[in-house]
């Protein structure tokens, strides 16, 4: 198995006026399509960017380069034979959900699963997919210029800062497999939580009443001088 297939879209802020008819999709803004295929280890194995966002994912799909190199037949060049419970097979394949079309390189979802079989697959299905959307949501944390809208005009400028950091993302991820861990949104704190901030009030707080303090000090001392002074004026006069 490749791994999961799956469509992620990402805001676009400064998407021109003109064209927003085809970039504003069902989500009420300016969106760019992402389809990408990760496996368990979180590892991105196929991307294709730049999609408007008034496509769905059957649509994207329709569009896809993965798509492409299966009717021209280039896919075959990554295929391998392998075993799964003593049956070999020769074709790699992918786990989608319901809206795809049944091909013979697609484990699709059921969707009105009847039988014991039926549900237990698709039980496990849509568990062995939530690698794609962890692997999105990995991405994302990593890297907030695609997890929050991008201000980019240009749509090429954009096209290359997404490649890049799911490049990176790769790596990232190869070297936690050297280390035999697993990629996790745990490693990469990139945002302050909601402990920190309030860490932050209450040392701005401490720090505040800790100036109170001290000035007060700085008063009473002063008193204290100015009366001191006034008692050796007094015994000067006597």
């Amino acid at each position: 198995m490749m791994g999961s297939l799956y469509v992620t879209k990402i805001k676009w802020e400064k998407c021109p006026q003109v064209w927003k008819g085809q970039f504003v999709g069902k989500e009420g803004y300016a969106t760019i399509g992402l389809e990408a295929v990760a496996d368990y280890d979180l590892w991105i194995w196929h991307s294709a960017f730049g999609f408007v966002g008034s496509l769905n994912d059957i649509n994207i799909w329709d569009r896809s380069t993965l798509f492409q190199s299966m009717l021209d037949g280039s896919h075959a060049m990554i295929d391998f034979p392998f075993k799964i419970n003593g049956d070999e097979f020769d074709e790699l394949y992918y786990l989608v959900d319901g809206i795809y079309p049944w091909l013979s390189r697609f484990l699709c979802t059921v969707s009105d699963p009847t039988t014991n079989i039926d549900r237990l697959l698709s039980k496990s299905q849509e568990s062995w997919r939530k690698a794609i959307e962890r692997a999105f949501g990995v991405w994302k944390r990593k890297y907030l210029i695609v997890k929050y809208p991008i201000e980019m005009h240009d749509r090429h400028d954009i096209f290359f800062v997404v490649i890049a950091t799911i490049i990176l993302h790769n790596t990232m991820v190869e070297v936690r497999m050297g280390q035999g861990e697993l990629e996790s949104s745990e490693y990469y704190i990139t945002e302050p939580s909601s402990s920190s901030e309030t860490t932050g009030e209450q040392l701005n707080k401490t720090d505040a009443e800790g100036n109170d303090d001290a000035s007060s000090r700085c008063d009473n001392n002063e008193e204290n001088d100015n009366e001191n002074e006034e008692e050796d004026d007094n015994d000067d006069n006597f």
